[in-house]
C-alpha cells in the first residue's frame, strides 16, 4: 500500500475517484486465501459513508478468505473504449480491510441501500441468510486515460 501511481499524469483527484466508485455498478473484489492463493470475483456493491458494502452468502470462497485475512482490494472500471493504439478508461482501486456483518443496524442499512441501487422497484428478500462484507477503505486511487480534447491535433 502507499505505493505511488506509476503514471502520475493519469492520476484522478480523490473526489473524482470517489465519484467513480459511487457511480459504478459492478466491482471486482480480490482476496487471498490461507495458502496465499489469490481470488477475484465480480460483485454488486454500494458505497456509503466511505465504506463499500457487498452482499454475500454466509459461506463460500471469498468469505473463507476474508475470515483468514481481512485485507482486500476492490476495483471498478468505467468508460472503457478503444482509441487508436490505446484504450481510454477510468478506474479506481481501493485497498480495504473487511468486516463481516451478520446482523445489526449497519448490516440492515447496507442491505436496504443495495436493494435501492439494484432493485429500484422494490423487493422483500429474505435477508436472514445474507452476510454483508463491509470494506473499510484504507487507500483509494483513481486513474484515467482520456482521449485528447481535439483528436486532430492531439491537444
Amino acid at each position: 500500500m502507499n505505493r505511488p501511481l506509476r503514471r502520475q499524469d493519469r492520476q484522478l483527484p480523490e473526489a473524482e475517484s470517489r465519484e467513480l466508485l459511487l457511480a459504478g455498478t459492478e466491482g471486482f473484489l480480490a482476496t487471498v486465501g490461507e495458502g496465499g492463493e489469490p481470488y477475484v470475483i465480480a460483485v454488486n456493491y454500494v458505497l456509503m459513508a466511505g465504506t463499500i458494502y457487498v452482499h454475500s452468502a454466509r459461506h463460500g470462497h471469498k468469505v473463507d478468505n476474508l475470515r483468514s485475512n481481512p485485507l482486500a482490494c476492490f476495483s471498478v472500471v468505467a468508460h472503457v473504449k478503444p482509441g487508436g493504439n490505446t484504450t481510454y478508461y477510468q478506474s479506481v482501486v481501493a485497498f480495504c480491510r473487511a468486516r463481516l456483518l451478520e446482523e445489526g443496524d449497519e448490516w440492515e442499512q447496507s442491505l436496504v441501500a443495495l436493494g435501492k441501487k439494484y432493485l429500484p422497484h422494490g423487493c422483500d428478500p429474505p435477508f436472514s441468510n445474507t452476510l454483508v462484507i463491509a470494506l473499510d477503505i484504507r487507500q483509494l486511487s483513481g486513474k484515467a486515460n482520456r482521449p485528447p480534447s481535439n483528436p486532430a491535433t492531439g491537444t
